[in-house]
């Protein structure tokens, strides 16, 4: 197998948690890479990618995950959002990694579609091939031949060491609330006046 894959990217994947089979459909779309490989055994890959559901809360199952993620390779980390809209804004769990060496990317998905053909999911799937530098229109060298992907030897920071997570939703969230407060005010203040107006002439003011 090593043999095989010697001009190609080796990945190992592995799947943290129920999926409905969503890592099938995202690495049959990397596969067709000419310059990347599925191994099935740790020490032939270059990267390890990880798929991690989001059951409970995003920080608390991509910890999990993380512990049973060996460090000796640099992680790609696909985390699955559950829902059934395609439009649906999910966080940026980067912001969930304390860790080096781990790329982050958001999916959707579903019990009855598995992996969601979406904008989203189309753009992570970009990301990790961008990431991991097998888009068609790049060469790799014809000279690399080492058991060794470059990416081994060079240490990259996480995308955000912060702990806490950070939807993107948050802000359109605050405007929101912002928005019902002011009416609420105005509807206070209309409901004051008119009641006002009528003790007025009815001589109960």
């Amino acid at each position: 197998m090593i043999l095989e894959c010697k001009k190609t990217i080796r990945l190992f994947s592995m799947v943290c948690g129920k999926t409905m089979d969503s890592e099938k459909a995202f690495l049959k779309d990397l596969r067709r890479s000419s310059k990347l490989c599925e191994v099935k055994t740790l020490e032939e890959s270059h990267f390890i990618i990880a798929f991690v559901p989001v059951v409970s809360r995003a920080g608390t199952d991509i910890e999990a995950a993380l512990d049973q993620i060996p460090e000796s390779r640099p992680v790609v980390l696909v985390v699955l959002h559950y829902t059934f809209a395609e439009d649906f804004l999910a966080p940026d769990s980067s912001g969930c990694v304390n860790r080096e060496n781990v790329f982050t990317v958001d999916c959707v998905f579903n019990e009855d579609r598995g992996l969601l053909r979406c904008h989203r999911n189309d753009e992570a799937l970009k990301a990790v091939k961008k990431h991991l530098e097998v888009d068609e229109d790049k060469t790799m060298d014809d000279n690399f031949t080492s058991t060794e992907h470059p990416s081994l030897t060079q240490q990259y920071p996480s995308q955000n060491r912060t702990s806490v997570c950070r939807p993107q939703n948050q802000t359109c969230s605050r405007r929101t609330l912002v928005y019902f407060a002011v009416i609420l005010f105005l509807v206070i203040l209309v409901t004051l006046i008119v009641f006002l107006y009528v003790s007025r002439d009815s001589g109960l003011i």
